[in-house]
């Protein structure tokens, strides 16, 4: 065969596959499509900001439990209506917890309300003064009677555990966050 007609068929040849063709484009997309469609249906859930707000103060209960043992004195939780506080017990007097980037104050979400359960809340002034050597709220004596405008819970510093459990509800959903005899924090999605 001559080089002329050579060259002449590898061009015909090249011209006929420059390109894709419509249907393999479709092709292509129909398939990507669908494992799009997998990858969606199969994803996690996105959490509610209910289930969230618990998840948080799990996780902060348990660094402030770290803080107490860490410093030697008492930490607490006090629900104030619209959320939470994390205090420890310093020089006499209860102070904004510092846990390093974990803010020591947690509003609630908008719709969302937080409440420490008082079937498992201790007698406040009691157990304060038994975790702050006879200083009961805000610094003061044994003999001084304040109370919190919200529920508390006291953490030992000595790693005893404090039970207690704090309800995170919305109009159509629920989360328990428990702490046991044992230590352990839980988060559960409560019977509504």
């Amino acid at each position: 065969m001559p080089i002329s007609q050579m060259r002449a068929s590898r061009a015909t040849a090249a011209e006929n596959e420059l390109g894709v063709t419509l249907i393999e484009l479709l092709v292509v997309m129909a398939i990507m499509a669908m494992a799009a469609a997998v990858v969606l249906v199969t994803g996690p859930a996105a959490r509610s900001d209910v289930r969230l707000f618990a998840e948080q103060f799990a996780f902060r209960v348990s660094a402030l439990e770290e803080l107490a043992q860490l410093t030697g004195a008492p930490a607490r939780v006090t629900a104030d209506g619209n959320g939470y506080r994390l205090e420890h017990f310093s020089n006499g007097v209860w102070e904004p917890a510092s846990l390093g980037r974990t803010p020591s104050r947690a509003a609630a979400p908008r719709g969302v309300s937080f409440s420490l359960d008082s079937q498992y809340t201790l007698d406040l002034v009691e157990n304060e003064r038994a975790a702050t050597g006879g200083f009961a709220l805000g610094g003061g004596r044994s003999e001084d009677t304040d109370t919190p405008e919200g529920a508390s819970v006291v953490v030992d510093p000595a790693g005893l555990p404090t039970t207690f459990s704090a309800v995170v509800a919305a109009s159509d959903e629920e989360w328990r966050v428990t702490r046991d005899e044992n230590g352990q924090v839980s988060v559960e999605k409560g019977a509504f």
